[in-house]
């Protein structure tokens, strides 16, 4: 029997709400070309007789009935404009599997079509058929009608019936304009999402990617007894389950992000009473805001997100027109207002083909606009799902560790919602104490017993007559080293009454010194290293608080400021030790100093304020020493480049690893120390087997290496510390230098040089971990409770050690800095507290889902610009990648209000950079890395990044970033009126200046399309619209021009204003 198919219904206007809703993909469309973005796709297997030319009328029948499915958008003078055409040919494709190419994806918004039936021939009797639509015409629920409908269709089809029918289905565009979808909320009454700064428990917000990031995805199943269990409470509170599990989510999101409100979108329907067949796009996202303030319970917050969902899903505004409204930055490569995405999925509509066996088959994320999209089986007796991740910077093992916090939330959640949101935990507690326990590398390598000296003795017993230190001008053998430190130390007791006290030490790396140090060693005394290039601030400062037996030096003290200052302010004496004096009458020597008494006193760099000195024993310098020795493989025959600077704890650690296992020490020469061609000769030509030195000047190594392929044929180990590695140095030194194993130190000074490391291998993210504890030392992240952070969640880096300093020196005036860093931490057994010290490092980190840590930067160093919080050293080593930067520093400005509302670049550039086009290179870089914070940054050139003793950046020493010129297009040329121009056609006033936002003079999407779209019509070149959303000012706007039209000739082709040589100033446009 055949049915009749209903006429035609008439074509409305579709409702202002759907209409936004589609203005919204278009837009999308157009910042994400790639279609695989906005497409939805069912595929399914089918097992038996399938007639090809059947089904392909049918699906043209669907077509005829669903005229959203016949839409295209094309693009009219920057605007989207709706076309309703007849069904097309090229809507159904069919494909043999020995053809050699596949049929494309449904075609763009301008030509279409937009939804495409294809069938792939197998077998005779197997087939793959594979339904895609545009989300431009379809949303997820119209892919669940369409398949009802073709199955239909298709079935009646087969009957030979005289046309094609189904059951009355309202079509799509018949939706009427008023009445069945409710008006929106007036926007006063909108709320204000305020979104996080991104919820991946492993990288910061990475590069931008050309479309929407590519993704994947991890399935789970937790049973019967969770879903009961959460179903329970939903039941008690009068909500859904996916409420609860929404609750739960946001919890995890916030604790991630360490921020205290989160922001999850839902799906919403804006299908009316009976318009459940319609088939277009007919779904939005509701924001919805989670703030996890105060002392709230589960149970309150959970009540607090079903009321924020019922007014949303009240007002339900198109998510494109809330966001006009709302007016938050626009992320380049995501969606607004949102951290995530919460979708409660109904099993979709089977296909069912007469004579067929048809089953779907699963589908994997391909592309995500948002960081996680977790989807929620709403029928089934588990609580099942899918959580969807973005590839770059997350793996499946951290998305399956999110979901593993998202079960333990909600299990400690359904059983006491009354519990408190900060007691809520993440991680079950056995995995985190297992991971505590790793972490405890105290009791790995317990101390020799045995001083340095006596290790060094050793070597001189056993290799007489290899090198120990080779010198530019002398080199001492071990039986030279130990017999001169011997003399020195008698004839410094002879003098000075040492026993217990420190010397200072201002002589160069060489010899001299490593003889002056042994030698205060054995007369009973510790020492202090102070670089004699050093003018005498930061020398003077140290030997005040140090108030030391006696000061060293090299060559006349008349001849040094500070060794004049310290004789004639009568601190002490000072002594000459070059040349080498030879003892009279010696001394008897005290005995081998115990494992507890100081070997050396180290002063931080002052970055932060006065220079603190931390003093070290005797067993903390013979541990580390002998760590380092055995992990740089160092023996007779090895030999270690000395590059770290007296004053940085490094070089005396260096110095020691190499002198107490047989091997050289090579100091290296202040003529090629900061010259990486010639360091790099210099490396080869010496035979330097073990370098330690900061990622900063590595880069420059790297850029040689890569240039003149000149690697150091010896090299077998490299160690970086004092900066951050980022995974791009990482991967191009691995490259260059297939040789050697790569290092990576993390620690203060305060725990001895170091206290984590890592062998650095293939680095597929952002960030290279510092890995796992050095033996000796146990390396926690806690949160600001003192409670250990679970894995992907960032705290406070704490080191625990037998080694730590227990506090700073006091100064001068005896008083001592605050010795709050040096506390345990709370809660802990009196065992733990009593057998090691503390010390709170101030830095931040988190421990990954593989068990390795990772440095994330300073507290003190982070800021939040544009809505990203942002990490200086981040940003700089970010720069720092591109070619013609030789080093650069970032300093924030803020305004009145004390926020961060631009941030300041120092760059000092190569030689043969040009300097405006390499602010636009920089810019463009920035932007393709942080989007939204590129058009805050200015750059400045400054000739040298000062750098302090360690290498860090010594941001003391930058200039004031408020002096620096906003960097705005005046006097730039005919770009930056040509973009101001097309600015005031479109906004209500003129931009006041280069650095007003668009959007925030009145701007919004769709008007960002036609402005992309006239300035692709006065300069003749496509404008990334992308890139223009990345960089929304005038003087951004003109960067993006100028990069478009860099191989175009004279961007002021194609109808810009102003001829060459006659540039447009800003005021001459706009007064």
């Amino acid at each position: 029997m055949t049915t009749d198919a209903p006429p035609p219904p008439p074509t409305p206007e579709l409702t202002p709400d759907v209409a936004a809703v589609q203005d919204g993909v278009w837009f999308l469309d157009k910042l994400h070309p790639d279609a695989r973005v906005l497409t939805l796709h069912r595929s399914y297997w089918v097992d038996g007789d399938l007639d090809v030319d059947v089904l392909r009328a049918a699906w043209h029948a669907v077509l005829d009935r669903h005229r959203a499915l016949r839409t295209t958008l094309p693009t009219v003078d920057g605007r989207p404009a709706r076309r309703i055409g007849p069904a097309r040919a090229d809507a159904f494709a069919r494909w043999d599997i020995r053809d050699a190419a596949a049929p494309a994806p449904p075609g763009d918004l301008d030509t279409g079509p937009l939804a495409r039936l294809t069938v792939l021939r197998v077998t005779p009797r197997h087939h793959r058929v594979v339904l895609t639509a545009h989300q431009a015409v379809a949303d997820a629920p119209s892919m669940s009608v369409v398949a009802a409908d073709l199955s239909a269709a298709y079935a009646d089809a087969l009957l030979a019936t005289a046309a094609v029918s189904s059951p009355a289905r309202r079509d799509p565009s018949s939706v009427p304009a008023s009445g069945s979808v409710a008006p929106a909320a007036p926007w006063s009454a909108v709320p204000d999402p305020d979104p996080s700064d991104g919820v991946r428990p492993t990288d910061p917000p990475p590069a931008a990617a050309p479309t929407a990031a590519a993704a994947d995805e991890v399935t789970f199943d937790w049973g019967l007894r969770t879903r009961a269990a959460v179903q329970a409470l939903a039941r008690a509170e009068g909500v859904a389950v996916p409420t609860v599990v929404l609750a739960a989510f946001q919890v995890v999101l916030g604790r991630h992000a360490g921020d205290d409100s989160v922001t999850v979108a839902l799906p919403h329907d804006l299908r009316g009473p009976g318009q459940e067949s319609a088939v277009g796009p007919l779904s939005t996202l509701l924001p919805v805001v989670g703030r996890l303030t105060g002392d709230a319970t589960f149970r309150t917050h959970l009540r607090r997100v079903a009321r924020s969902r019922r007014d949303a899903e009240e007002r339900h505004p198109p998510f494109p027109r809330l966001v006009r409204a709302v007016n938050p930055p626009r992320p380049p490569d995501g969606l607004p207002l949102c951290d995530a995405v919460l979708a409660a999925e109904a099993p979709p509509a089977p296909l069912r083909l007469a004579g067929a066996n048809v089953r779907e088959l699963p589908s994997r994320a391909g592309v995500l606009p948002v960081d996680l999209l977790l989807t929620v089986a709403a029928t089934t007796a588990t609580l099942a799902g899918t959580l969807a991740f973005r590839t770059h910077g997350m793996a499946p093992r951290d998305a399956e560790g999110v979901l593993a916090h998202l079960r333990t939330v909600l299990t400690a959640a359904v059983r006491d919602p009354d519990l408190p949101l900060a007691d809520l935990p993440l991680e079950d507690p056995r995995h985190l104490a297992t991971a505590v326990r790793a972490a405890d590398a105290t009791a790995v390598a317990p101390p020799s017993g045995r001083p340095v000296t006596a290790l060094i003795d050793d070597c001189a017993e056993r290799f007489p007559e290899a090198v120990a230190v080779r010198g530019e001008e002398e080199s001492l053998t071990y039986a030279e080293l130990v017999a001169r430190a011997s003399d020195l130390a008698a004839w410094l007791a002879d003098r000075v009454p040492l026993a217990g006290r420190a010397v200072a030490l201002r002589l160069p790396m060489g010899p001299a010194l490593v003889t002056a140090s042994l030698a205060v060693l054995r007369a009973g005394g510790h020492f202090t290293w102070l670089s004699p290039g050093d003018p005498g601030d930061r020398a003077r400062t140290v030997l005040a608080d140090l108030r030391p037996a006696a000061l060293l030096v090299a060559g006349d003290p008349a001849e040094d400021r500070v060794a004049e200052w310290y004789r004639s302010d009568r601190r002490g004496p000072v002594l000459t030790v070059d040349p080498a004096p030879r003892p009279v009458d010696p001394a008897p020597l005290p005995p081998e100093p115990a494992a507890r008494t100081a070997a050396y006193v180290a002063f931080t760099s002052g970055s932060t304020g006065r220079p603190k000195g931390i003093v070290q024993t005797h067993a903390a310098l013979a541990q580390f020493a002998t760590w380092l020795a055995r992990t740089g493989d160092l023996h007779p025959g090895a030999r270690v480049a000395q590059w770290a600077a007296v004053e940085h704890d490094p070089a005396l650690c260096e110095v020691f690893a190499a002198l107490i296992c047989g091997a050289t020490l090579v100091p290296v020469p202040d003529r090629v120390r900061v010259h990486p061609e010639r360091f790099l000769g210099w490396l080869d030509r010496e035979r330097v087997t073990m370098l330690q030195t900061v990622p900063s000047f590595a880069r420059e190594l790297a850029t040689v290496l890569e240039r003149d392929d000149a690697v150091p044929a010896r090299l077998t180990h490299l160690f970086l510390m004092g900066e951050s590695l980022s995974a791009d140095l990482a991967n191009r030194l691995r490259h260059t230098l297939t040789g050697t194993r790569l290092w990576n130190l993390y620690g203060p000074t305060e725990t001895v040089a170091a206290s984590a490391y890592e062998i650095v291998g293939p680095v597929p993210g952002e960030r290279v971990p510092v890995g796992r504890s050095i033996p000796g030392r146990q390396v926690l992240v806690v949160d600001g409770r003192d409670r250990p952070c679970p894995a992907g969640v960032t705290g406070e880096i704490v080191v625990r050690s037998p080694y730590a300093v227990p506090r700073y020196l006091p100064d001068a005036a005896g008083r001592g800095p605050d010795d709050v860093p040096f506390r345990p931490l709370r809660g802990l057994p009196p065992a733990a507290a009593a057998t090691a010290g503390w010390y709170r490092t101030g830095d931040l980190g988190r421990r990954r889902f593989d068990g390795e840590l990772e440095h994330v930067g300073r507290r003190d160093h982070q800021v939040k610009l544009a809505g990203h919080r942002l990490e200086l050293a981040a940003v700089e080593a970010a720069l720092a990648e591109h070619g013609l930067v030789a080093d650069c520093a970032a300093s924030p400005v803020t305004d009145p209000d004390g926020l961060v509302s631009r941030l300041v670049v120092f760059v000092a550039p190569r030689d043969d950079a040009d300097w405006p086009a390499l602010v636009a290179s920089l810019r463009a870089h920035l932007r393709r890395r942080y989007g939204p914070v590129s058009h805050r940054t200015v750059f400045a050139p400054l000739d040298r990044i000062p750098r302090n003793i360690g290498g860090k950046v010594d941001r003391a020493r930058l200039p004031d970033p408020r002096a620096v010129s906003d960097g705005g297009p005046r006097g730039r040329g005919p770009i930056e009126g040509a973009v101001g121009r097309v600015w005031a056609e479109l906004l209500p006033t003129a931009p006041a200046d280069g650095w007003g936002d668009f959007f925030a003079a009145g701007g919004h999407s769709l008007l960002l399309v036609r402005l992309a779209h006239r300035l692709a019509e006065r300069f003749g070149v496509d404008v990334p619209l992308r890139d223009l959303l990345a960089a929304p000012t005038v003087a951004g706007m003109a960067a993006v021009v100028r990069a478009a039209t860099a191989g175009n000739g004279d961007p002021t082709a194609g109808g810009a204003p102003g001829a060459a040589g006659q540039p447009e100033r800003w005021e001459d446009e706009h007064g």
